[in-house]
């Protein structure tokens, strides 16, 4: 595998793998304690992946990732993906199938899907202005800490930064590099049509933030659109870092999909599944304040 920079970090197991955005893989109670018991997880922790001058992609990580679980005789793997992590883990199950068992993906950013979805300029701009060119601009001139906040303010909510977890806050600074290569990178997310999408037949759970930005409220129903045999779940209270905030109800959820095996999962009509135990027992357990 190639190494020179952290890019996503990955947790990545012999039958489970996570990949992730700008932290940590996926939030520890995301998956540990629930996960089927045939499955075995291996921590990577902050992998050495691919980094080069031209900054960072997600073309760049799937290909090191594909390569990293083939070298741990990993394949095929469920895949869980959330944010960039979700778009690395649906080029992965493109162009390498045969690594891919199941398929969890987590609002990936599909940017270039935007631009034929009502009410899409408006929601674009806001991002870019508030969040992608303000964050680029404060780690080009050296302030971290300005970024990250820039970044918090938008997908959790303005202000929250200071209230964020110590643990989430650390692994946002730890792994604040990958982030700067991803906003300052100039194809960091390649565009990766409809078609394209629709042709993975891997069994997929669709998870989606209920308060998640305006974004992901734009993309997830067109990605279950474009993937119909998909299963959906919706986080209560969730934003987009909803397995942050809601760990054991995304624990939950990938638990039961899983474990409900390929072929029933593959059969599975689309909607909105719902676990009411889950829902009874963590709806309203959020790290923030709810908005």
């Amino acid at each position: 595998m190639r190494q020179t920079s952290p890019a996503a970090t990955a947790a990545l197991a012999l039958v489970l793998a996570l990949t992730s955005g700008c932290r940590d893989s996926a939030p520890p109670g995301a998956v540990a304690g629930t996960q089927p018991p045939q499955l075995r997880q291996v921590a990577v922790g902050e992998v050495e992946l691919h980094y080069t001058d031209q900054g960072s992609g997600t073309t760049i990580v799937f290909g090191d990732l594909a390569e990293l679980l083939r070298q741990l005789n990993a394949a095929p793997a469920h895949v869980v993906g959330t944010s960039y992590g979700a778009y690395t883990a649906l080029l992965l199950a493109l162009h390498h199938p045969d690594l891919v068992k199941t398929l969890t993906v987590a609002e990936p950013p599909l940017m270039s899907w935007l631009s034929d979805l009502p009410g899409s300029p408006e929601v674009l701009q806001d991002f870019m202005s508030r969040m992608w060119t303000p964050a680029a601009e404060a780690f080009r001139s050296g302030n971290r800490e300005a970024a990250l906040r820039l970044t918090v303010d938008y997908f959790v909510g303005p202000g929250l930064y200071d209230q964020i977890p110590p643990e989430f806050r650390e692994s946002l600074e730890a792994n604040a590099r990958e982030w700067e290569a991803l906003t300052t990178s100039p194809e960091s997310l390649p565009t990766v049509t409809r078609e394209e999408i629709g042709r993975i037949t891997k069994p997929m759970l669709i998870i989606k933030g209920e308060k998640t930005y305006p974004i992901g409220q734009l993309i997830d129903p067109e990605l279950a659109r474009v993937i119909p045999h998909a299963q959906r779940e919706v986080v209560p209270d969730g934003t987009h870092e909803m397995c942050v905030e809601h760990p054991s109800v995304c624990a939950g959820a990938i638990h039961a999909f899983i474990s409900s095996g390929p072929e029933s999962a593959s059969k599975t009509k689309h909607g909105t599944k719902k676990h009411p135990q889950i829902d009874a027992d963590y709806q309203g357990s959020s790290f923030f304040p709810s908005a």
